[in-house]
This record gives structure tokens, C-alpha cells and sequence, in this order.
């Protein structure tokens, strides 16, 4: 009987599954029909040069200092298959996402059911998901908040797996996603990932034997060899400790930072001055350097600017060092800066939408309630589901840490990082809604049981 009750539930759940991932096939179908289409924003400073993608991928990777490798190594890769097939690059990315987004709802939907949440508020969660035009927007733009969604999401589900049944394939199921994201934006430091990896292995190895807890950190440890390749990388062939040289640039925003006169090399505006500094752009990059048109390049096909000019790590520390000077004697100019990006950037759409004037005080004033709420469940479950609280522990965890890299760093960008992070807050607001009805649900039962009126909840 008890077999049966679980061929019954697999069967179930797969069915879930399937049913959703039907759904957002239709709802694709009929974005698509409303003219979204899959596009390359070249000239997003994130996107080195096509001509470089094109022709000297290698080489452009190797001396790519401004962003981790990934989103470029793809885009180079969709170029290789539009010259070998005659197919539009369009189409190669519109079915890696057309993927991407099938995986994030299929590991959504299944991340649910381990957290058996009430059916209703499943769909809740799902329709949040599948209804939401951010979703198709960023399904057919070459950027990496789909990536990151698709991240969250497998690893959130692998954290609940390892954790119920603890296992090296288990545990390699959780560190990839963590690496492919750290890899895919510098928005996921490594201090971020070095923290969720140490957390669960923790939290999955407290019943495991002592040779699978040797297994277990031998994984880890390869992953944090991993992570701290492109850094040591980096450090050793351009003295930047990190997976962007962009760090202090974007810690110096929103603080009142004057530019030093380089910035006219990165500047979307045409300032005074830049001619005479497009001019000696050669002369600021170190001779071995002089034959990388990486490092050399100052602006694109598109007249859009190269943030991967070798002047840009030394505009980017000194912008660095500033910051770090206000951040200490003017702490002042820091707190304005998180509050007018909590309002001003991270409480609005993710995307340009009417009615923005409702939705920003609602999502400000949510926001809080619902890391709260989750953070409430998360505890309460520790003992009761501990995989459950493992994985709403790492999606509250994550939500935190991008609040914070937003509002404290990357500025007036908050709203399209606030994105991949969205769904996690939405399935831990399901959650803690989900454990406050079940004592009520109890009470109620017990009451009738006691031939009792129900008293309210």
C-alpha cells in the first residue's frame, strides 16, 4: 500500500510537472504572437565586440577582465553555429532559452511539490511565474537574468535533494549551479557562494557516514578551486583580485563620485575632452598588451563604448578607492544611496510597464513582510523538514545578498537585479502563507474532533 501511495504521488507530481511545462509552452507561443522576439543587445558593455566574438574568441576570453567568462563564451559559441549552419544567431539563442525557461518552470514546479505546499498556492506560485512579462522579456534578451533564474532555481531544488537523501551526486547536483552562476555575473560573488556551499554541506552531511563527509568536501573543495580560478587568473595577469574589474566603478555610484578624466573612453555621452583622450587610449595600455584588440578596442561597431579597454581597471580603482574614502567618513551619502535605490530602482518593475505608481509602494512595502514571513518559516521548519528549510534558507539567502549588492552597489541597475531573485521571494511568501494556515487547519480539526466550535484563526 505504502508503494503504491508513492507511484501514485511520483505519478502525480510528474503529471504537475508536465501540465505546467504545457502551459508555458502556450503562454510562449502567445507571447511570441505579441511580437516578442529574441534579440543580442551588442551594445550592452557586458557584450565584448561581435568582430572579437567572431574572430578571436580565445584570445578575447583569456584577456576578458570586466566580466566573468560565461555570456560571452555562449554568444561566441552561437556565432560559431550561425557561421557553420547558415542559421540566424537569433534562432540558436531563442532555443537555448525556449530550454532555459522550460527548465526553470520544470525545476520550479518540482522545488513546490518537495516543499508540499498547498495545491492552490502551488498554481499561485506557477501563475506569478508563467503570467509575468518579465519573464518572456528576458526570455528573448541575450543577458543573464534568465541564467541566473535558471541557476537559482535547479539549485534551490538540488539543495532540498541533498539534503533529504545526502550523496555526492547530490552535492555535485548543488555546487554546479552555484559555480555556473558565479561564472555567469559578478553580481554572485564568491564570498556569496563560498557561504551557500559551506551551509548545506553542513546541513546535508550531519547524517551522512564519514567517508561519504569526506567525499562530500572533496566536492566542495574542487568547487572552491573552481571558483577561485577566474580570480587568481585575473589577479596574476591584470592585478584584479576578482571577476570584474568594474568594482570599484560600481561602488562608487550613486555617491557623488566626480569620474577622472579616462571616463570620457567608457561615457555613452559625448564629453568635453574625449577626442583628446580617444587619442592617447593607446598609451594607457601596457605594450604586451598593445596587440589585443580586447584591451585595445575604446568603442564597438555600434559606436558603443568597449569596458574591456585595459584603462578601465585603473579608472575603475581609483573610482574604488574613492568610494571606499566616502563609505568610511561619509556613511550618510551610503544610506541615501541604499534608500533612494530601494525606492527608486529596486521596487520597480523589472521592466518598463504602466502603472508603475501602484506597484512600487506595494512592492516596497512587501518586500520586507514577505523576507520576514519566510524567513519565519524557514526557522520553524529546521527540525519539522530540514530539506525544506535548507532550501528556503538559500533562496532567502540569495534574495538578501542581491538587495544588498543593489542597493549598496550596483545603483540605479537594482530593478533588472531584483529579477532572477523575484520567484524565490514569491515561493517563500507561499511557504511561511502555507505553515501559518496548517496550525490553523489543526485547530480547527482538533475543535470538531472535541465536538467543539471552531474558534477563529
Amino acid at each position: 500500500m505504502a508503494t503504491a501511495r508513492r507511484e501514485l504521488s511520483w505519478t502525480g507530481g510528474r503529471l504537475e510537472v508536465g501540465a505546467w511545462l504545457v502551459a508555458y509552452l502556450a503562454v510562449l507561443a502567445i507571447a511570441m504572437a505579441a511580437g516578442y522576439r529574441m534579440w543580442v543587445p551588442w551594445p550592452f558593455v557586458n557584450l565584448l565586440p561581435r568582430e572579437l566574438l567572431a574572430g578571436r574568441l580565445a584570445e578575447s576570453l583569456w584577456n576578458l577582465h570586466s566580466q566573468p567568462p560565461l555570456l560571452n563564451l555562449i554568444l561566441g559559441g552561437a556565432l560559431a553555429l550561425e557561421r557553420a549552419s547558415g542559421v540566424a544567431i537569433e534562432t540558436w539563442l531563442f532555443v537555448l532559452h525556449a530550454l532555459i525557461g522550460g527548465a526553470v518552470v520544470a525545476a520550479t514546479a518540482s522545488l513546490l511539490l518537495r516543499l508540499r505546499l498547498r495545491p492552490w498556492l502551488r498554481a499561485v506560485v506557477m501563475a506569478l511565474l508563467l503570467l509575468d512579462p518579465a519573464f518572456y522579456f528576458y526570455l528573448t534578451l541575450f543577458f543573464t537574468p534568465i541564467y541566473e533564474l535558471l541557476c537559482l532555481s535547479l539549485a534551490a531544488l538540488a539543495a532540498h535533494r541533498f539534503v533529504a537523501r545526502p550523496g555526492v551526486a547530490g552535492c555535485v547536483g548543488f555546487c554546479a549551479p552555484v559555480a555556473v552562476l558565479v561564472y555567469s555575473r559578478a553580481l554572485f560573488h564568491p564570498l556569496w557562494a563560498g557561504a551557500m556551499l559551506v551551509a548545506v554541506a553542513v546541513a546535508g552531511s550531519h547524517a551522512a557516514s564519514p567517508a561519504m563527509r569526506r567525499r562530500i568536501v572533496a566536492a566542495m573543495a574542487l568547487t572552491a578551486a573552481l571558483l577561485a580560478a577566474w580570480p587568481v587568473r585575473n589577479g596574476l595577469r591584470f592585478g584584479v583580485w576578482g571577476y570584474s574589474s568594474w568594482q570599484g566603478y560600481n561602488l562608487s555610484r550613486g555617491l557623488a563620485i566626480a569620474p577622472p578624466p579616462v571616463w570620457a573612453l567608457f561615457s555613452w555621452e559625448r564629453l568635453p575632452g574625449a577626442d583628446t583622450v580617444r587619442a592617447g587610449a593607446l598609451a594607457l595600455v601596457p605594450e604586451r598588451f598593445r596587440g589585443i584588440p580586447a584591451l585595445t578596442m575604446t568603442s564597438k561597431d555600434d559606436g558603443s563604448p568597449n569596458w574591456n579597454h585595459y584603462a578601465m581597471i585603473g579608472m575603475s580603482a581609483e573610482l574604488g578607492r574613492r568610494a571606499i574614502g566616502v563609505m568610511i567618513h561619509q556613511p550618510g551619502k551610503v544610506a541615501a544611496k541604499a534608500l533612494d535605490t530601494y525606492w527608486n530602482s529596486f521596487s520597480r518593475s523589472p521592466i518598463k510597464t504602466g502603472g508603475a505608481g501602484l506597484r512600487r509602494p506595494l512592492f516596497a512595502a512587501c518586500f520586507p513582510l514577505l523576507c520576514a514571513a519566510a524567513a519565519w518559516q524557514t526557522y520553524r521548519l529546521r527540525t519539522a523538514d530540514r530539506p525544506a528549510a535548507v532550501a528556503l534558507g538559500f533562496l532567502l539567502a540569495t534574495v538578501l545578498w542581491v538587495l544588498a549588492m543593489a542597493v549598496f552597489v550596483d545603483g540605479d541597475e537594482a530593478y533588472r537585479l531584483r529579477f532572477s531573485t523575484q520567484l524565490a521571494l514569491w515561493i517563500g511568501g507561499a511557504a511561511a502563507l502555507d505553515g501559518w494556515l496548517a496550525p490553523a487547519a489543526s485547530a480547527r480539526t482538533t475543535a470538531e474532533d472535541l465536538g467543539k466550535p471552531p474558534q477563529p484563526a
